[in-house]
């Protein structure tokens, strides 16, 4: 789906002008009123992306985590665009680490974790059908189960990632990768 340009614009402000405050402030203490005056854009704008500032944060983290790991499910070598996605994902998160940090650090922490929970789940659905069609690999029983233990430990692992102060993120992807189960097949 096509976003309208003058909403992407209007939503890259918010987020540099949201960075820029919270690099001075906690999260808890900016004001829709702050943002929006940081960001050169009247409040009204600001509502039709969120209701709250917190809303906005955990929005924009959600939505640069699923698109950092979104893979053509058609790549010519799945197992390789899988494995690039893990490192698209935590270079993406680094670019977010002082928002991520700052919702971590606010009530919000919970809501952020369920979210990317959400995300990921769905993106590993999406993979263990790749893998059982491409890559031939048989996903165990209780699949729903496996879903959850997946999507859980990746989110973790961006979790702790966004806590370190690590910036190496072939290294990172590939300690996440080698903790995976050893039916899956991206190590």
């Amino acid at each position: 789906m096509t976003q309208d340009p003058r909403q992407v614009r209007t939503r890259e402000k918010l987020t540099h002008a949201l960075v820029r405050l919270l690099e001075r402030n906690p999260l808890a203490t900016v004001s829709v009123v702050d943002l929006c005056k940081e960001a050169g854009v009247h409040r009204t704008t600001f509502y039709g992306h969120a209701s709250t500032v917190e809303e906005f944060s955990v929005g924009i983290v959600t939505q640069v985590i699923d698109e950092a790991s979104t893979v053509d499910p058609n790549a010519v070598d799945p197992l390789e665009a899988y494995r690039l996605a893990a490192i698209e994902l935590f270079e993406r998160v680094i670019q977010e680490r002082t928002l991520v940090r700052a919702i971590l650090g606010s009530a919000w922490a919970g809501t952020l974790r369920h979210a990317l929970d959400e995300r990921m789940q769905h993106r590993v659905r999406i993979s263990l059908d790749v893998f059982a069609q491409r890559a031939h690999t048989p996903v165990p029983e209780h699949r729903e189960l496996v879903v959850a233990f997946i999507s859980g430990g990746v989110v973790g692992a961006i979790i702790e990632w966004v806590q370190s102060d690590e910036t190496d993120v072939e290294t990172w992807a590939a300690r996440m990768q080698q903790l995976m189960p050893a039916w899956w097949p991206v190590h």
